[in-house]
């Protein structure tokens, strides 16, 4: 959980700094950031697998009791939002429309998961 919360508070930074280059007009630069976004975005979904793998070799399946539900209902929402984030992500990198709008709404949408991230964190380490 400690990796996950690292890769999504360094991907809401990558987001940031595209986000204030696509200001500069520096779009090249704030792509090649939108794609390590992309990236840490990626591997965090990666380390939630992982915990969910390990979990369940541990014994805790999903209709085992609450907190195992609240654990992967919650992560397993929050997981789907952030693929949700990431296809964003690429119509940004791949599209033609280049409006900063876009970008500053997809960048809140963003920073967003990573407080709601902090705040499941939160949530699950002091249950």
């Amino acid at each position: 959980m400690r990796l996950s919360t690292i890769l999504i508070l360094l991907s809401s930074a990558t987001f940031e700094t595209a986000r204030q280059l696509f200001r500069r007009g520096e779009w090249r630069i704030a792509s090649r950031f939108l794609l390590v976004t992309a990236s840490l975005g990626t591997a965090f979904l990666a380390s939630q697998l992982t915990a969910w793998r390990s979990l369940v070799m541990h014994g805790a399946f999903l209709a085992r009791n609450p907190h195992s539900s609240f654990f992967y209902l919650f992560t397993g929402l929050h997981a789907a939002h952030l693929i949700g984030g990431l296809v964003v992500l690429f119509v940004l990198v791949l599209g033609k429309s280049k409006r900063r709008e876009l970008v500053d709404v997809a960048t809140m949408y963003w920073h967003f998961l990573g407080v709601l991230w902090l705040a499941l964190y939160w949530v699950l380490i002091t249950a």
